[in-house]
């Protein structure tokens, strides 16, 4: 066995089989005496007003980030709120070049509907192509100007959004 290279370590009050069960002062005198620490008090003087700056420097940092994570927050929503409309814009677009490729009544008043809030959003895009028709009467129409409004919606929210991240992003950060 090694020679042990503290001999008047703690080592030697420890129990063993040799040594079963150490003296009470023993058991003191192998505790560690750690330091007793002052509560950290800033010093008085020059160093109260430094603190004082670092506290005020802090409380702006926080406020400028909660102001910063309002406004990515504000964005945030406001692309949420964009992309819902878009969709029921879509929808209702879908709808609308469906019933005309079956040739639905336009005399229903829901087609009839449909037909006049959706054309507000296709006016821009009328007469860019021929929309053909087909069928016994002409009544089914193959609109491509409603799949041409629907995919230049479309790549406008995507622009719209990739230009809002885009300004909330940090110069570092991935936008998608």
């Amino acid at each position: 066995m090694q020679q042990n290279p503290y001999p008047d370590g703690s080592f030697s009050s420890e129990p063993t089989e040799a040594n079963p069960v150490p003296a009470q002062d023993s058991i003191q005198s192998a505790r560690p005496v750690y330091p007793q620490y002052v509560q950290n008090t800033p010093p008085v003087g020059q160093h109260v007003a430094y603190t004082e700056i670092e506290r005020q420097n802090a409380e702006r940092v926080v406020a400028e980030q909660d102001r910063a994570y309002t406004t990515a927050f504000t964005v945030g929503k406001v692309i949420d709120y964009i992309g819902w409309v878009l969709l029921v814009l879509e929808v209702a677009l879908a709808v609308r070049f469906i019933f005309k490729l079956i040739g639905a009544d336009p005399t229903n008043p829901f087609t009839n509907f449909l037909y006049n809030l959706t054309n507000i959003f296709l006016f821009v895009f009328k007469g860019i192509v021929a929309n053909p028709t087909f069928g016994a009467n002409g009544a089914e129409v193959l609109e491509a100007t409603t799949l041409i409004a629907m995919a230049i919606y479309g790549l406008i929210f995507l622009l719209l959004k990739l230009l809002l991240r885009t300004a909330i992003s940090r110069p570092n950060e991935p936008v998608a």
